[in-house]
């Protein structure tokens, strides 16, 4: 799947995105997720394809970085094996200004900041619920989550609840 000619970003995508039934896949990185991705988009997609209603699907992913395993090779097979186009959320740079520039754009017809989505959310009550979630793994662990997890949770949830709305 190629990139749309007519990729749309910011406010225009935005309202655009409302045209589509957005379906969001997570999972780990390449790194800490060595399934066949090619297998386990076959099955997500079988799972999903039931759900997809007359409205045209959309994938939503948040820049993961190309890997050959891992949610980034899955969320683009996952498109491919349902033939639907994909959406970009990506982080402002004052958060990672490596995110945007380095987020794989292939089959992206929209592309929505952070920032927009954040905006139609009560962020305060989301922040406060990924702060108690790391806190309680933290508590888990011998060593603390690095810092920036706490940015990468909150492009998660961020997504995942702007795109309910």
């Amino acid at each position: 799947m190629k990139v749309c000619s007519s990729l749309l970003t910011g406010t225009a995508a935005l309202t655009k995105l409302k045209d589509f039934a957005p379906i969001v896949v997570e999972g780990g990185t390449g790194r800490r997720d060595q399934r066949d991705p090619a297998e386990v988009a076959r099955r997500v997609a079988a799972a999903l394809r039931p759900r997809i209603t007359e409205r045209q699907a959309i994938l939503v992913t948040q820049g993961d970085p190309l890997e050959p395993t891992g949610i980034s090779a899955i969320t683009r097979a996952v498109a491919e094996e349902l033939a639907i186009p994909r959406a970009l959320v990506t982080l402002p740079a004052a958060i990672d200004p490596e995110h945007a520039p380095n987020a794989p754009r292939d089959g992206v017809i929209l592309e929505v900041g952070y920032d927009a989505l954040a905006a139609t959310l009560d962020l305060a009550a989301l922040e406060s619920a990924v702060d108690d979630a790391l806190a309680a793994k933290n508590r888990a662990r011998e060593r603390p989550l690095a810092p920036y997890y706490k940015d990468y949770a909150l492009l998660q949830e961020v997504t995942k609840g702007a795109i309910r709305t």
